[in-house]
């Protein structure tokens, strides 16, 4: 028991450093960083980090690890917790992954660093390990099989670092909005989890906003959903949204059914205004 205690004790003086460590780096960067300095900021003996790292450059790799893992760790929770409305999760992620924009270009220093870029680098594999643990309790999350939804999440990850790393929001959007329309014809965001399960529970006879994509895709006569952007298909999904009854439908939804079937990045503010935008695009 006491030794189980000491090691605990240890882990949490050992962490503690890495999370000083990292944060002096985001701070201050990697050029001309002392262990002197470090000390300072963090208020740890010397003695004390020696006692954990065998120098300096490992020391700083480990901080730059265990940060990055803390902050993919707070990406994926936010992810995690807003799984009930994806479009809205869409919608506003940027502004929850602007909090570690500085957290994440260190990272990008370290790998380009001639001295620590390498040995980061091997930790690549590490870092996927992270990225399939959530890769597999999205899928339970989700209903999706592992094996789909694997691209998805790297493919999100890469949205994140062309956001993060060179300012490119629009790329970044556009490769959002592609996992988001995969997500819904692999029907993963019009399942249960789109709604909530509580809520889908809860609600009456009345339509979900979970059917609009089926209903406009039955009323084309298409086997996908994606096929509701070509020819005829296309034609016919437009066509019905003119006298659509659309007041059981989120706002949020019929912003989607605007970008998707008519290709305007709309977003609408009432009910009146979706009417009119799809009338008046029939006409």
């Amino acid at each position: 028991m006491m030794k189980y205690m000491r090691d605990a004790t240890y882990q949490i003086d050992e962490d503690g450093i890495l999370d000083s460590t990292f944060n002096y780096l985001v701070k201050h960067g990697l050029e001309n960083t002392t262990v002197r300095e470090l000390c300072k900021y963090t208020g740890i003996a010397k003695g004390s980090i020696y006692y954990w790292f065998s120098n300096k450059q490992d020391l700083i790799c480990e901080a730059a690890e265990y940060g990055l893992k803390k902050v993919v760790e707070k990406i994926f929770s936010y992810a995690f917790s807003n799984m009930e409305n994806l479009r809205e999760f869409f919608d506003d992620c940027f502004s929850e992954i602007s909090k570690y924009k500085n957290e994440l270009r260190f990272i990008y220093q370290m790998v380009a660093s001639p001295v620590y870029g390498e040995k980061i680098r091997s930790k690549a594999q590490d870092l996927n390990f992270v990225y399939d643990k959530y890769v597999e309790m999205l899928a339970v999350r989700l209903q999706c099989s592992e094996e789909k939804l694997k691209p998805i999440v790297y493919l999100f990850v890469s949205a994140i670092l062309d956001y993060v790393m060179w300012e490119d929001k629009e790329n970044a959007q556009m490769q959002l909005e592609f996992i988001y329309f995969i997500l819904a014809e692999k029907q993963i965001c019009c399942s249960e989890y789109y709604i909530g399960k509580m809520q889908r529970r809860n609600m009456n006879s009345k339509t979900m906003e979970k059917d609009l994509f089926e209903i406009l895709k039955d009323e084309a006569g298409c086997e996908y959903i994606s096929d509701l952007h070509y020819g005829a298909f296309n034609k016919k999904a437009k066509a019905f949204l003119k006298n659509a009854d659309i007041e059981n439908y989120s706002l949020f939804v019929l912003s989607d059914v605007a970008q998707y079937i008519f290709g305007k990045n709309m977003k609408f503010e009432s009910l009146d205004e979706a009417k009119k935008f799809f009338q008046y695009q029939n006409n």
